[in-house]
């Protein structure tokens, strides 16, 4: 009896010798990092402090500098460092290498830059090439408004606490802007909301259901003719017959040259937007504002002017966009900037702005 006493003893000690080193070791690496869970509901662990990171060399790249965390970005693409605004607001910027794109990246000069977390969109195709370098990958969602403030808070915990105040700041305006345009559209009847039609990089390119498009034209009291023709997602494409039949009172371009590739072509003549002179080019600094961009949160203010002049009248989009850019970017705007802003148009060549 003495014996088996003593083999279970041992047993005990050996497996007591074996476990509680790989538990202390476990406890060693777990203090130096932290678990996130992403969008897709995934737990990340990353660095308990990120001081090196990406992002998709598009919009999040512009939540960096929303959160103030532009200096924590090694790498980005040449949509960002070719946008002027952005540079204006942070020159160095066009430092950086460039090894992203939005179709694939360059994931040998993307690991020599040693980035130790991803902060990435869903649908982007390198994210699978990401996580097989063994970057820490945290994925984002951006359909909607909700979706949005929930991801920039998301990316702003992984970049740390500083950056997590500056998310909560951005909630709370886009949250204010979204009750102030509510107030005055919400008792609007779906027959009477405004027909608006989005086009994104080409004149019969547009966005429709699940997406941010359709989220500030629904939260500023219209109604997206993609999404009511069946249009889903941010890639849909639509007939010159489909607009045609819509007849949309306002449309809202990406870019200034879409907005005369409208204006100029006679097939768009008979549309009640370009009859009405109600053909907007959306406002761009340091990302386009209608995509899914840190200047979302005064897009919905935006589009409110656009979509019911009667009910806006009083927002001043001018002092707006000071204050915002003021507020979150840290910059300085005078006048002529903002107009170029509003008019989606690169900055007059002059110093950078104060950070």
């Amino acid at each position: 009896m003495k014996g088996l006493h003593d083999s279970r003893l041992w047993r005990r000690l050996t497996t007591a010798f074996i476990v509680l080193p790989l538990l202390a070791c476990v406890a060693t690496a777990s203090a130096d990092e932290r678990i996130v869970t992403d969008m897709r509901d995934r737990p990340v662990a990353i660095p308990a402090q990120v001081t090196r990171a990406i992002g998709t060399g598009g919009a999040v790249d512009a939540w960096f500098l929303l959160l103030g965390a532009q200096d924590k970005l090694v790498a980005t693409s040449t949509t960002i460092t070719k946008n002027p605004w952005f540079a204006k607001f942070y020159p160095r910027i066009r430092q950086l290498p460039t090894p992203i794109s939005s179709n694939d990246i360059n994931i040998e000069d993307l690991t020599a830059r040693q980035p130790q977390v991803a902060i990435l969109l869903s649908g982007m195709a390198s994210i699978d090439k990401i996580e097989r370098a063994g970057i820490p990958t945290v994925v984002l969602e951006r359909r909607n408004a909700e979706e949005l403030m929930r991801a920039v808070s998301i990316a702003a915990d992984v970049l740390g606490p500083a950056e997590r105040e500056a998310a909560a700041r951005f909630c709370a305006y886009y949250r204010a802007n979204i009750a102030k345009v509510s107030a005055r559209v919400g008792t609007i009847s779906p027959e009477r909301r405004t027909r608006v039609y989005y086009a994104g990089g080409a004149a019969l390119a547009t966005e429709g259901k699940n997406t941010l498009v359709s989220s500030w034209i629904e939260l500023a009291g219209g109604r997206n003719v993609a999404e009511a023709a069946g249009v889903n997602g941010m890639s849909g494409k639509v007939s010159m017959e489909d607009v045609i039949a819509a007849d949309p009172e306002v449309i809202v371009t990406l870019t200034p040259t879409v907005r005369d590739e409208i204006l100029s072509d006679a097939s768009w003549r008979s549309i009640a937007a370009v009859r009405e002179g109600r053909v907007h080019v959306n406002p761009k600094s340091a990302y386009s504002w209608g995509v899914r961009s840190a200047e979302e949160a005064i897009q919905v203010l935006w589009a409110a002017t656009i979509i019911h002049p009667e009910l806006f009248g009083d927002i001043d989009m001018v002092a707006e966009t000071r204050a915002f850019h003021a507020a979150f970017f840290k910059v300085a705007l005078g006048d002529a900037d903002i107009r170029h802003i509003l008019n989606a148009e690169p900055p007059d060549p002059s110093p950078a702005g104060d950070r």
